[in-house]
Protein backbone atom coordinates (compact mmCIF):
# COMPACT_ATOMS: atom_id res chain seq x y z
CA UNK A 1 0.00 0.00 0.00
CA UNK A 2 3.03 2.63 0.84
CA UNK A 3 6.20 2.20 -1.43
CA UNK A 4 9.23 3.69 -0.71
CA UNK A 5 9.66 7.08 -3.43
CA UNK A 6 12.51 9.38 -4.67
CA UNK A 7 11.75 13.47 -4.98
CA UNK A 8 13.64 16.14 -5.69
CA UNK A 9 14.61 18.28 -2.89
CA UNK A 10 13.09 22.09 -2.85
CA UNK A 11 14.03 25.61 -1.04
CA UNK A 12 12.02 28.20 0.05
CA UNK A 13 13.34 31.43 0.66
CA UNK A 14 12.76 33.93 3.88
CA UNK A 15 10.67 36.92 3.41
CA UNK A 16 11.47 38.83 6.52
CA UNK A 17 15.11 40.22 5.40
CA UNK A 18 14.07 41.11 1.90
CA UNK A 19 10.44 42.43 2.64
CA UNK A 20 9.58 45.67 4.91
CA UNK A 21 7.30 45.02 7.53
CA UNK A 22 4.29 47.38 8.60
CA UNK A 23 4.42 48.75 11.89
CA UNK A 24 1.38 50.83 13.41
CA UNK A 25 1.55 52.66 16.72
CA UNK A 26 -1.92 52.35 19.12
CA UNK A 27 -2.55 54.16 22.49
CA UNK A 28 -5.06 53.51 25.19
CA UNK A 29 -6.86 55.48 27.79
CA UNK A 30 -8.54 54.22 31.00
CA UNK A 31 -12.14 56.07 32.22
CA UNK A 32 -12.00 59.52 33.33
CA UNK A 33 -11.35 59.76 37.33
CA UNK A 34 -13.46 62.33 39.05
CA UNK A 35 -12.04 64.21 42.06
CA UNK A 36 -14.17 66.66 44.58
CA UNK A 37 -12.73 68.76 46.72
CA UNK A 38 -14.81 69.62 50.06
CA UNK A 39 -14.49 71.45 53.24
CA UNK A 40 -15.54 70.50 57.14
CA UNK A 41 -15.49 72.01 60.47
CA UNK A 42 -16.25 70.06 63.51
CA UNK A 43 -15.73 72.81 65.48
CA UNK A 44 -19.46 74.99 66.92
CA UNK A 45 -19.12 78.30 68.28
CA UNK A 46 -21.36 80.39 70.05
CA UNK A 47 -20.77 83.59 72.03
CA UNK A 48 -22.83 84.00 75.15
CA UNK A 49 -22.82 87.48 77.23
CA UNK A 50 -23.52 87.27 81.22
CA UNK A 51 -23.43 90.16 83.75
CA UNK A 52 -22.31 89.87 87.57
CA UNK A 53 -24.01 91.96 89.93
CA UNK A 54 -21.57 95.23 90.80
CA UNK A 55 -19.01 93.51 93.31
CA UNK A 56 -20.00 97.01 95.70
CA UNK A 57 -23.47 96.36 95.89
CA UNK A 58 -23.25 92.54 96.89
CA UNK A 59 -20.64 93.81 99.54
CA UNK A 60 -23.20 96.08 100.97
CA UNK A 61 -25.53 93.34 101.52
CA UNK A 62 -23.19 91.20 103.08
CA UNK A 63 -22.45 93.85 105.53
CA UNK A 64 -26.26 94.56 106.32
CA UNK A 65 -27.34 91.02 107.14
CA UNK A 66 -24.12 90.49 109.57
CA UNK A 67 -23.70 86.59 108.69
CA UNK A 68 -22.69 84.54 112.23
CA UNK A 69 -20.19 82.58 110.49
CA UNK A 70 -18.84 80.95 113.12
CA UNK A 71 -22.63 79.50 113.47
CA UNK A 72 -22.74 78.60 109.73
CA UNK A 73 -19.54 76.38 110.70
CA UNK A 74 -20.85 74.64 113.34
CA UNK A 75 -24.43 73.91 111.47
CA UNK A 76 -22.18 72.73 108.41
CA UNK A 77 -19.75 70.74 111.17
CA UNK A 78 -22.94 69.11 112.57
CA UNK A 79 -24.84 68.13 109.37
CA UNK A 80 -22.12 67.17 106.31
CA UNK A 81 -21.80 63.61 108.06
CA UNK A 82 -25.63 63.87 107.98
CA UNK A 83 -25.88 64.93 104.05
CA UNK A 84 -22.88 62.54 103.18
CA UNK A 85 -24.54 59.68 104.90
CA UNK A 86 -27.94 60.20 103.00
CA UNK A 87 -26.06 60.31 99.74
CA UNK A 88 -25.06 57.07 100.07
CA UNK A 89 -27.74 55.26 100.99
CA UNK A 90 -29.52 57.07 97.77
CA UNK A 91 -26.72 55.89 95.76
CA UNK A 92 -26.77 51.80 97.06
CA UNK A 93 -30.95 51.67 97.34
CA UNK A 94 -32.99 50.74 95.09
CA UNK A 95 -36.45 51.89 96.73
CA UNK A 96 -37.43 53.99 92.95
CA UNK A 97 -34.98 52.09 90.83
CA UNK A 98 -37.95 51.35 88.74
CA UNK A 99 -40.06 54.26 89.28
CA UNK A 100 -40.70 57.17 86.64
CA UNK A 101 -41.81 59.89 87.39
CA UNK A 102 -44.72 61.09 85.46
CA UNK A 103 -45.14 65.34 85.77
CA UNK A 104 -47.85 65.79 84.67
CA UNK A 105 -49.64 63.22 86.47
CA UNK A 106 -52.93 64.60 88.74
CA UNK A 107 -52.05 64.51 92.25
CA UNK A 108 -55.30 66.45 93.40
CA UNK A 109 -56.84 62.85 95.17
CA UNK A 110 -55.69 59.77 97.31
CA UNK A 111 -56.29 56.21 95.51
CA UNK A 112 -57.00 52.91 97.39
CA UNK A 113 -54.66 50.90 96.02
CA UNK A 114 -55.30 47.42 98.19
CA UNK A 115 -57.60 46.37 100.87
CA UNK A 116 -55.16 43.96 103.38
CA UNK A 117 -56.99 41.56 105.87
CA UNK A 118 -55.99 38.54 107.88
CA UNK A 119 -58.98 37.11 108.98
CA UNK A 120 -57.26 35.05 111.14
CA UNK A 121 -56.51 37.88 113.33
CA UNK A 122 -58.81 40.71 112.18
CA UNK A 123 -61.68 38.80 112.94
CA UNK A 124 -61.19 39.09 116.90
CA UNK A 125 -58.24 42.08 116.79
CA UNK A 126 -58.06 45.95 116.37
CA UNK A 127 -54.64 47.34 113.80
CA UNK A 128 -52.53 48.95 116.39
CA UNK A 129 -49.75 50.00 114.69
CA UNK A 130 -48.18 49.66 110.71
CA UNK A 131 -44.71 50.22 109.72
CA UNK A 132 -43.02 50.24 106.17
CA UNK A 133 -39.47 48.13 105.53
CA UNK A 134 -36.55 50.41 104.67
CA UNK A 135 -37.32 49.50 100.78
CA UNK A 136 -40.61 50.49 100.96
CA UNK A 137 -41.76 46.89 99.16
CA UNK A 138 -42.91 45.53 103.09
CA UNK A 139 -45.76 46.57 105.15
CA UNK A 140 -45.95 45.31 108.41
CA UNK A 141 -49.35 45.74 110.58
CA UNK A 142 -49.25 44.63 113.92
CA UNK A 143 -52.65 43.70 115.59
CA UNK A 144 -53.99 44.00 119.31
CA UNK A 145 -57.02 45.04 121.56
CA UNK A 146 -57.46 48.17 123.98
CA UNK A 147 -59.93 47.19 126.18
CA UNK A 148 -58.16 44.82 128.44
CA UNK A 149 -58.60 45.14 132.43
CA UNK A 150 -56.24 42.39 133.07
CA UNK A 151 -52.80 40.66 131.95
CA UNK A 152 -53.66 40.18 128.30
CA UNK A 153 -53.76 36.03 127.08
CA UNK A 154 -54.96 36.49 123.46
CA UNK A 155 -53.18 35.23 120.97
CA UNK A 156 -52.42 37.92 118.65
CA UNK A 157 -49.06 39.02 116.37
CA UNK A 158 -47.77 40.64 113.29
CA UNK A 159 -48.43 39.99 109.55
CA UNK A 160 -46.51 41.12 106.78
CA UNK A 161 -47.29 41.84 102.95
CA UNK A 162 -44.64 42.50 100.14
CA UNK A 163 -46.61 44.34 97.98
CA UNK A 164 -44.20 44.54 94.94
CA UNK A 165 -45.09 40.67 94.97
CA UNK A 166 -46.84 39.49 91.51
CA UNK A 167 -48.71 36.80 93.69
CA UNK A 168 -50.00 39.34 96.27
CA UNK A 169 -52.75 38.05 98.31
CA UNK A 170 -54.57 40.75 99.53
CA UNK A 171 -56.70 38.33 102.04
CA UNK A 172 -53.68 36.42 103.35
CA UNK A 173 -50.94 37.72 105.04
CA UNK A 174 -46.93 36.32 103.86
CA UNK A 175 -46.37 35.94 107.27
CA UNK A 176 -47.73 35.61 110.48
CA UNK A 177 -45.45 35.97 113.40
CA UNK A 178 -47.35 35.33 116.49
CA UNK A 179 -46.85 36.93 119.97
CA UNK A 180 -48.30 35.73 123.06
CA UNK A 181 -50.11 38.97 123.81
CA UNK A 182 -51.59 41.92 122.01
CA UNK A 183 -49.03 43.64 119.63
CA UNK A 184 -49.13 47.78 120.61
CA UNK A 185 -46.43 48.75 118.00
CA UNK A 186 -44.40 47.85 115.47
CA UNK A 187 -41.27 49.68 113.67
CA UNK A 188 -38.60 48.52 110.70
CA UNK A 189 -35.33 48.46 111.24
CA UNK A 190 -34.03 51.53 109.32
CA UNK A 191 -31.89 50.22 106.94
CA UNK A 192 -31.99 45.93 107.20
CA UNK A 193 -35.38 45.48 105.20
CA UNK A 194 -35.83 41.70 107.06
CA UNK A 195 -35.83 43.21 111.12
CA UNK A 196 -38.76 43.99 112.79
CA UNK A 197 -39.09 45.42 115.61
CA UNK A 198 -42.37 45.63 118.30
CA UNK A 199 -44.03 45.72 121.75
CA UNK A 200 -46.23 43.98 123.53
CA UNK A 201 -49.31 44.80 126.01
CA UNK A 202 -47.43 42.75 128.45
CA UNK A 203 -43.85 44.56 128.24
CA UNK A 204 -41.87 42.25 125.95
CA UNK A 205 -39.89 43.24 123.19
CA UNK A 206 -39.61 41.48 120.25
CA UNK A 207 -37.16 41.08 117.18
CA UNK A 208 -38.00 39.04 114.23
CA UNK A 209 -35.55 38.50 111.45
CA UNK A 210 -37.77 38.20 107.95
CA UNK A 211 -35.18 36.04 106.18
CA UNK A 212 -35.08 32.98 108.07
CA UNK A 213 -37.32 30.56 106.96
CA UNK A 214 -38.25 28.24 110.37
CA UNK A 215 -38.52 30.52 113.36
CA UNK A 216 -38.18 34.30 112.84
CA UNK A 217 -38.23 35.44 115.98
CA UNK A 218 -34.41 36.57 116.87
CA UNK A 219 -34.38 38.56 120.25
CA UNK A 220 -36.82 39.40 122.79
CA UNK A 221 -36.58 40.79 126.17
CA UNK A 222 -36.48 39.82 129.76
CA UNK A 223 -39.08 39.43 132.22
CA UNK A 224 -37.17 40.82 134.85
CA UNK A 225 -35.81 43.91 132.96
CA UNK A 226 -38.75 44.41 130.42
CA UNK A 227 -41.63 46.93 131.22
CA UNK A 228 -44.46 45.89 133.80
CA UNK A 229 -46.89 47.53 131.62
CA UNK A 230 -48.00 48.13 127.90
CA UNK A 231 -45.06 49.01 125.37
CA UNK A 232 -46.52 52.55 123.70
CA UNK A 233 -43.54 52.91 121.07
CA UNK A 234 -40.79 51.21 119.89
CA UNK A 235 -37.72 53.23 118.13
CA UNK A 236 -34.48 52.35 116.23
CA UNK A 237 -32.21 54.67 117.41
CA UNK A 238 -28.08 54.73 116.40
CA UNK A 239 -25.53 53.92 118.79
CA UNK A 240 -23.76 56.81 119.58
CA UNK A 241 -20.70 54.38 120.94
CA UNK A 242 -20.66 52.80 117.42
CA UNK A 243 -20.09 55.85 115.49
CA UNK A 244 -23.34 55.43 113.20
CA UNK A 245 -22.84 51.76 112.55
CA UNK A 246 -25.13 49.88 114.84
CA UNK A 247 -28.64 50.62 116.31
CA UNK A 248 -30.41 50.53 119.54
CA UNK A 249 -33.76 49.94 120.18
CA UNK A 250 -35.77 52.88 122.38
CA UNK A 251 -39.05 51.60 124.13
CA UNK A 252 -41.65 53.58 126.07
CA UNK A 253 -44.25 52.55 128.32
CA UNK A 254 -47.32 53.18 130.38
CA UNK A 255 -45.24 52.54 133.23
CA UNK A 256 -43.21 55.73 132.87
CA UNK A 257 -39.77 53.81 131.99
CA UNK A 258 -37.87 54.69 128.79
CA UNK A 259 -35.37 51.48 128.15
CA UNK A 260 -32.42 51.81 125.20
CA UNK A 261 -31.88 47.86 124.26
CA UNK A 262 -28.96 46.16 122.29
CA UNK A 263 -28.88 43.57 119.83
CA UNK A 264 -26.08 40.57 120.99
CA UNK A 265 -24.76 38.76 118.32
CA UNK A 266 -26.35 34.96 119.37
CA UNK A 267 -28.16 35.76 122.68
CA UNK A 268 -31.70 35.28 122.26
CA UNK A 269 -32.91 38.12 124.89
CA UNK A 270 -31.68 41.51 124.24
CA UNK A 271 -29.39 43.62 125.98
CA UNK A 272 -30.44 46.49 128.25
CA UNK A 273 -28.18 49.24 127.90
CA UNK A 274 -29.48 52.12 129.81
CA UNK A 275 -33.17 52.67 131.80
CA UNK A 276 -34.48 56.17 132.23
CA UNK A 277 -38.06 56.67 134.14
CA UNK A 278 -40.13 59.82 133.73
CA UNK A 279 -40.11 60.24 137.74
CA UNK A 280 -42.32 63.41 139.54
CA UNK A 281 -39.53 64.98 141.19
CA UNK A 282 -38.11 65.78 138.27
CA UNK A 283 -41.02 68.09 137.27
CA UNK A 284 -42.19 71.29 138.58
CA UNK A 285 -45.19 71.08 141.08
CA UNK A 286 -48.17 72.06 138.85
CA UNK A 287 -46.98 69.08 137.00
CA UNK A 288 -47.38 66.14 139.20
CA UNK A 289 -50.99 65.96 139.16
CA UNK A 290 -50.48 63.99 135.75
CA UNK A 291 -48.45 60.67 136.78
CA UNK A 292 -50.07 57.53 136.41
CA UNK A 293 -52.00 56.15 139.90
CA UNK A 294 -50.01 58.47 142.39
CA UNK A 295 -47.12 56.47 142.04
CA UNK A 296 -44.46 59.29 141.13
CA UNK A 297 -44.25 58.36 137.31
CA UNK A 298 -45.83 59.53 134.31
CA UNK A 299 -47.04 56.72 131.74
CA UNK A 300 -44.82 57.54 128.32
CA UNK A 301 -47.00 56.91 125.32
CA UNK A 302 -44.99 58.54 122.33
CA UNK A 303 -41.27 59.31 121.76
CA UNK A 304 -39.55 61.23 119.14
CA UNK A 305 -35.54 61.66 118.87
CA UNK A 306 -33.68 64.14 117.54
CA UNK A 307 -32.50 64.13 113.61
CA UNK A 308 -29.38 65.89 115.02
CA UNK A 309 -28.26 65.82 118.16
CA UNK A 310 -29.35 61.86 119.31
CA UNK A 311 -28.64 62.65 123.71
CA UNK A 312 -32.12 64.84 123.38
CA UNK A 313 -35.87 63.44 122.60
CA UNK A 314 -39.35 64.40 123.81
CA UNK A 315 -41.56 62.02 125.20
CA UNK A 316 -45.82 61.94 125.17
CA UNK A 317 -47.76 61.09 128.38
CA UNK A 318 -51.06 59.87 129.39
CA UNK A 319 -51.63 62.70 131.14
CA UNK A 320 -50.64 65.06 128.07
CA UNK A 321 -47.70 66.14 129.39
CA UNK A 322 -44.94 66.76 126.82
CA UNK A 323 -41.32 66.25 128.43
CA UNK A 324 -37.70 67.25 126.60
CA UNK A 325 -35.54 64.47 128.08
CA UNK A 326 -31.83 63.54 127.58
CA UNK A 327 -29.88 60.13 127.69
CA UNK A 328 -29.62 61.19 131.55
CA UNK A 329 -32.85 62.98 132.95
CA UNK A 330 -36.11 64.34 131.83
CA UNK A 331 -35.92 67.92 132.68
CA UNK A 332 -38.21 70.27 131.17
CA UNK A 333 -41.73 70.29 130.52
CA UNK A 334 -43.16 71.70 127.26
CA UNK A 335 -46.70 73.05 126.90
CA UNK A 336 -48.39 72.64 123.75
CA UNK A 337 -51.15 74.03 121.38
CA UNK A 338 -54.67 73.11 121.57
CA UNK A 339 -56.64 72.27 125.05
CA UNK A 340 -54.46 72.62 127.83
CA UNK A 341 -54.49 71.86 131.65
CA UNK A 342 -51.68 72.87 134.03
CA UNK A 343 -49.27 73.74 130.33
CA UNK A 344 -49.90 70.64 128.71
CA UNK A 345 -52.57 69.00 126.99
CA UNK A 346 -55.48 67.09 128.20
CA UNK A 347 -55.69 64.14 126.24
CA UNK A 348 -53.57 61.50 125.95
CA UNK A 349 -50.82 62.01 123.10
CA UNK A 350 -50.94 59.35 121.06
CA UNK A 351 -47.98 60.41 118.36
CA UNK A 352 -44.78 62.79 118.44
CA UNK A 353 -43.21 64.08 115.38
CA UNK A 354 -40.04 66.61 114.71
CA UNK A 355 -39.86 68.63 110.99
CA UNK A 356 -36.81 67.84 108.69
CA UNK A 357 -34.53 70.46 110.70
CA UNK A 358 -34.75 67.51 114.19
CA UNK A 359 -35.19 70.81 116.91
CA UNK A 360 -36.38 69.12 119.85
CA UNK A 361 -38.63 72.06 120.76
CA UNK A 362 -39.66 74.53 117.68
CA UNK A 363 -40.70 71.83 114.91
CA UNK A 364 -42.96 69.58 116.67
CA UNK A 365 -46.08 68.16 115.99
CA UNK A 366 -48.52 66.20 118.55
CA UNK A 367 -51.56 64.45 117.88
CA UNK A 368 -53.71 63.65 120.72
CA UNK A 369 -56.51 61.06 121.80
CA UNK A 370 -59.31 63.78 120.89
CA UNK A 371 -58.36 64.23 117.06
CA UNK A 372 -56.51 67.17 117.96
CA UNK A 373 -53.10 68.12 116.15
Amino acid sequence: MFQDGQVDSFHVLSTWEIEEHEHRDGATQTSVILADDKAVQAIERRHIEVQTEDVEEVQLAVNEQKIDTQGVLRFLERVYPLVCQQLGEAISTHAFHDYDVNWSEDFGGLSCLYTLDEPFLSSEMGVSGVSWSATGSTLAVAYGRLDHEHLCTHKAGVCTWNIERQSLDTKRADAILDSMSCVMCVAFHPTIPALLCAGTYNGEVLVWDLSKTDDKLRHSSSSDTSHQDPVSNVVWTIDPASRGKKYQIQSVASDGKILTWALPNQALQLDLVTGLALRTDSVSRNLKGGASGGSGQFGASSVSFSSFDRRQFIVGCDSGNIFKCSLGLAHQSMSGKGKRKNGALVQRVCMLGQGPAGHPWKDTSTITSDDCI
